[in-house]
């Protein structure tokens, strides 16, 4: 584990959350928190595949 305040530290899942709110949620109105998780969760899973496909493992 990093010493606290390195700014590495945490950078992929802050590069993660940025894309997350540039391109799911900045600008977008939800009628519902329903809908909202089900766009994020299709945003994660696509992610996701997207980094196995990447790997020749799916």
């Amino acid at each position: 584990m990093s010493r606290p305040g390195n700014p590495f530290d945490n950078a992929k899942a802050e590069t993660f959350t940025k894309t997350l709110k540039a391109e799911q949620v900045n600008g977008r109105a939800f009628t519902d928190l329903g809908e909202a998780h089900r766009h994020i969760n299709s945003f994660i899973g696509g992610r996701v595949q997207q980094g196995a496909s990447a790997l020749g493992v799916g």
